[in-house]
């Protein structure tokens, strides 16, 4: 077994950095190999105090660096420009495609070449692509498409955030971006991570493609949540009642023997409630005839 290139994150303590030196120790037992920790360095947030620093590097036997420079070919650290930090991807993906240029178009198109131009004037390499993105069944080679495969990673990222709030990571986007929600309500917020950013870029597409399981309903608007079957969006599409708009599913559940109140679809319109009384022209004064509050409807019979 192998290790190369690792990059470890952890608070800047001294408790974490002898569970980490701890936890390099177990390993070189375990694996018989030994850490280089004279090609192993140590990078600080400016916020870390100096004798803090001092401790930790003793405590690991590394050197400190002002910054880790590159990590798998990218930088460690992303500032407001992108575009600086992708550059040097950019320019090796340039490069890569200069080699293909001779084979694959005339003189003339050379000189107007771009990725985007390839694509669309080049029919060779049109081809090319259309064959390398069909499935192996359409006679293709079955690659995913970049855009594709980076969304369903992000998807997968996002989908942890869900189902596992209780780790690290939920726990320090919740408490910065949604301390009063979940991911699927999350706004970008005020100066946003990059991290974070392209995560809630996925919140939609995460969001269209899940559906609340009931449980008691209590944490499930009726009108604002995906948890109906049988809809192309999962949410009911009944007009919302105004009164209503807090419902939650709960209150359609009787708790003791746990089934539905009542099926409110097939009674809709059909009992002899106050607005149902009305549209037919019935002379009827607009309340509840038991409560006297509200105008009475299927809803307030069954919910209130």
């Amino acid at each position: 077994m192998f290790t190369d290139d690792t990059l470890l994150l952890s608070k800047a303590s001294i408790e974490e950095a002898n569970t980490i030196k701890r936890i390099l120790n177990l390993y070189e037992q375990w694996s018989g190999q030994c850490v280089s920790v004279q090609k192993s360095t140590i990078f600080f947030s400016s916020n870390v105090d100096a004798q803090i620093r001092g401790i930790i590097t003793r405590i690991l036997g590394m050197p400190e660096v002002p910054t880790h420079g590159k990590n798998m070919g990218l930088s460690t650290s992303i500032g407001a420009s992108k575009k600086e930090v992708f550059k040097s991807v950019m320019d090796r993906i340039r490069t890569k495609v200069d080699t293909w240029k001779p084979r694959l178009l005339s003189r003339k198109q050379i000189k107007r070449f771009s990725l985007h131009q390839c694509y669309s004037q080049s029919p060779t390499l049109h081809a090319v692509l259309q064959t390398t993105y069909s499935t192996k069944d359409e006679g293709g080679l079955g690659f995913r498409k970049a855009q594709d495969f980076n969304n369903a990673l992000l998807c997968k990222k996002a989908w942890r955030l869900l189902t596992d709030p209780s780790s690290t990571l939920a726990l320090t986007y919740k408490t910065r971006y949604f301390p009063n929600g979940s991911f699927l309500s999350a706004e970008l917020g005020t100066k946003p991570g990059n991290t974070w950013r392209i995560l809630l870029s996925v919140c939609e597409l995460v969001n269209k493609g899940t559906k609340w399981d009931l449980g008691n309903g209590k944490s499930i608007n009726v009108w604002k949540k995906r948890w109906v079957n049988h809809t192309h969006s999962n949410m009911l599409i009944t007009p919302c009642d105004a009164d209503f708009k807090d419902l939650m599913v709960s209150n359609l559940i009787d708790e003791v023997i746990v089934v539905w109140k009542v099926d409110l679809s097939s009674i809709h319109n059909r009992l002899a409630t106050t607005d149902n009384l009305i549209k037919r022209h019935v002379q009827i004064l607009d309340v509840c005839q038991i409560c006297e509050s509200m105008l009475k409807n299927i809803m307030h019979v069954f919910h209130n």
